[in-house]
């Protein structure tokens, strides 16, 4: 799903590594989102893990485990002060951006449907596409 966002980030100028491995001084975590956005500037060492000051943005496409998206990695990315995070629902049909971090917490979060554009904020100056996100059908019970 986000992947497809990749040639839209980087006609941008930007880096969309998937599943790269992040470090920050928080310890016991090591998170892999799904999208890291970062300048090639701060990949020209190819650094392994990434160190989190030198993401600006995650994104994680929520699965199962909805604890680890919603909870522990929006927890460790706000206290890594990673500016944005932006979360993928198709369960719901919503993307949740996630900025301004403080603490343990980001101050915003401002919530998109499906088909709407996602306006970042700074330093990116474009929106991402969602007109191709299709919700998940219903769990059956």
């Amino acid at each position: 799903m986000c992947r497809s966002w990749s040639p839209s980030l980087t006609r941008n100028g930007w880096e969309a590594l998937g599943e790269q491995a992040l470090i920050s001084e928080i310890p016991g975590f090591e998170p892999k989102p799904d999208l890291t956005v970062t300048t090639a500037e701060d990949v020209a060492d190819n650094r392994n893990p990434l160190p989190a000051d030198r993401v600006r943005m995650t994104v994680a496409v929520v699965s199962s485990d909805r604890n680890s998206d919603y909870v522990k990695k929006r927890l460790w990315y706000a206290m890594s002060k990673i500016p944005l995070y932006l979360l993928v629902a198709p369960y719901d049909g919503i993307c949740k951006l996630h900025s301004r971090p403080q603490g343990p917490a980001y101050r915003t979060v401002d919530t998109y449907e499906f088909g709407e554009p996602i306006k970042l904020g700074e330093p990116f100056s474009f929106a991402l596409d969602t007109s191709a996100f299709k919700a998940y059908p219903p769990k059956l019970p």
